[in-house]
């Protein structure tokens, strides 16, 4: 009996430890299985990953236009200006000169401009609207710039930088030729609109730090581009313009309508210098269309074919620094450009308040003259 329960026991034990060794058998399996399953769904994972970084790396490839080359112009070609000094009037008695970059005039599928005769007829154009602010005070020096076409705000910013950088060669060609064989050692306002007011600001902070040309800048007028907070406190060249009758500083503006909080020039993140035309304050003061000396609108030639006086006034808008036009029905002056928002009236910058900019540029003028020498009349 003894001997009997001893292998009952025995029996027990056994069928114990095999049932032990089946689960662990069955957990291995389980494990092995469970392992297998994650490799399979890290390789799919995997995959799909590499698919979609592959078709990411296509679309942006895709995405990527064909940027053409920048024509590169000879500016000892009169041809390639469109005012050069080599006009009757530059037998004209005017104290100072004008040099004038034309901006993005093209409004159409360009990128940039290959220097067509349309592309010429539409830089004359945007010259001619200029040039009449300062044509009474100053000999006018514009040259043809293949500038960039507005299809170009589409780019990638990247790309959108490197095309304006090879522009830019073109301007520092013809302003260097302009300094060494035109001005004859005179001074000068410097002029730009839109995208050709951010080249008038690249020649001040390359140009104006130089001894040969210090204090040669009468007032730069670049209108229609934010001239921003922090790029001025990088660049000691870059003077924002503070009362009407200050020198060798930048007046700037870019005109919005009331309740418009960002447009393609001021998006809301925009904090910009500014002054107002029309009363010349740089705070939220409203100057009254009562002392807006005239609008003027011109036609695809760059003619006036209509004035009006004291058609709108305008105030600062401090918190961005864009220019608050008051007196306009927004349906009466739409925007023009292609992807600009109704109230941005950008395309009218300079038209709105034309005639007290060209009493600011005499003033300005007669200013500096009589710094230069106190016994300057006109």
């Amino acid at each position: 009996m003894k001997y009997k329960n001893i292998l009952c026991a025995l029996f027990l034990l056994i069928m114990i430890g095999s049932l032990g060794a089946c689960n662990k058998k069955s957990e291995e399996k389980v494990l092995v299985t469970s392992v297998e399953e994650s490799t399979e769904a890290v390789k799919e994972v995997t995959h799909t990953q590499s698919s979609v970084e592959k078709s990411t790396v296509e679309a942006t490839t895709k995405a990527e236009p064909d940027i053409p080359q920048v024509v590169k112009l000879d500016y000892s070609n009169p041809d390639n200006w469109i005012y050069s000094g080599y006009e009757k009037q530059s037998e004209d008695k005017k104290p100072v000169d004008v040099f004038i970059i034309a901006g993005e005039a093209d409004l159409g599928d360009k990128y940039v401009m290959d220097m067509t005769e349309d592309d010429k007829k539409l830089l004359r154009c945007d010259v001619n609207i200029q040039k009449g602010v300062y044509e009474d005070r100053a000999r006018v020096f514009a040259p043809y710039i293949p500038q960039m076409g507005h299809a170009s705000f589409g780019l990638m910013m990247s790309v959108r930088d490197a095309l304006a950088d090879s522009v830019y060669e073109n301007v520092k060609a013809s302003f260097e030729y302009y300094l060494e064989h035109l001005s004859e050692n005179r001074s000068f306002i410097l002029a730009g609109y839109s995208y050709g007011a951010e080249f008038v600001y690249r020649l001040i902070e390359d140009y104006m730090g130089d001894e040969d040309l210090e204090g040669a800048m009468v007032v730069a007028y670049a209108i229609g581009w934010p001239l921003e907070v922090s790029r001025v406190e990088a660049n000691n060249n870059l003077m924002p313009a503070r009362s009407m009758r200050d020198v060798g500083v930048i007046v700037t503006y870019d005109c919005e309508a009331k309740g418009v909080e960002s447009t393609n020039i001021f998006d809301r993140y925009t904090k910009s210098y500014v002054i107002n035309p029309i009363n010349w304050k740089t705070d939220e003061t409203l100057a009254s269309n009562y002392s807006n000396l005239g609008s003027c609108f011109f036609d695809e030639d760059g003619n006036m074919i209509r004035e009006e006086k004291e058609l709108c006034g305008c105030y600062v808008e401090p918190k961005r620094g864009s220019l608050k036009v008051q007196g306009l029905t927004v349906q009466d002056y739409p925007p023009k450009i292609r992807g600009f928002q109704e109230g941005a009236y950008h395309a009218y910058d300079y038209q709105l308040f034309y005639r007290n900019l060209q009493e600011n540029v005499a003033v300005r003028v007669l200013t500096y003259m009589e710094l230069i020498d106190p016994n300057y009349t006109e």
